[in-house]
């Protein structure tokens, strides 16, 4: 359950994974693994209304 004092978090990891993500040396399989984490990260705020 994300309630909304949750949310400036996940919006904060969001953040933090997109950034991370375009980095130009960051290595295929981390890429990958950031690729679905930002995919879980959205699944989230799109289930608590923020998108």
């Amino acid at each position: 359950m994300i309630a909304p004092e949750h949310l400036p978090i996940w919006r904060a990891e969001h953040a933090s994974l997109t950034r991370l993500r375009s980095l130009p040396a960051l290595p295929a399989n981390r890429r990958a693994l950031i690729d679905q984490q930002v995919r879980d990260v959205e699944i989230a705020l799109t289930k608590a209304g923020e998108t």
